[in-house]
């Protein structure tokens, strides 16, 4: 079984809000599937100097099946929080723990809010 866990970007991140989710509850994904685009903000602690708020995206970087998925649009995370436990095979048992990360690629991406 793999793990997804929120992701920090940066020492001033405590949290992200899923923005979108593209992947939900038994289905299958492939290597380079975009799993969620998370938003957040960082208006407390961050300085003038950066933009409080950003988004980024998690996209898989290998397959599985989606066999518990605790996050939806609008869900809050703390960094490390398990966002969704995936398996191998649609047929792998879950009374095993999950043994390893879900290897994940992440990337800021530009959001135009005056376009949505």
């Amino acid at each position: 079984m793999m793990t997804l866990r929120m992701p920090a970007m940066g020492p001033l991140m405590t949290e992200g809000q899923v923005h979108k989710a593209y992947v939900g509850l038994g289905q299958h994904f492939s290597a380079k599937t975009r799993l969620f685009d998370v938003r957040v903000d960082l208006s407390a602690g961050a300085s003038d100097h950066c933009p409080p708020v950003f988004h980024f995206v998690i996209v898989a970087l290998e397959p599985g099946w989606i066999r518990e998925c605790n996050a939806s649009v609008g869900d809050f995370f703390d960094v490390a929080q398990t966002m969704l436990v995936a398996t191998t095979t649609a047929e792998e048992a879950l009374s095993t723990p999950s043994d390893r990360d879900l290897r994940v690629a992440i990337a800021a991406i530009h959001v135009d809010l005056l376009f949505g």
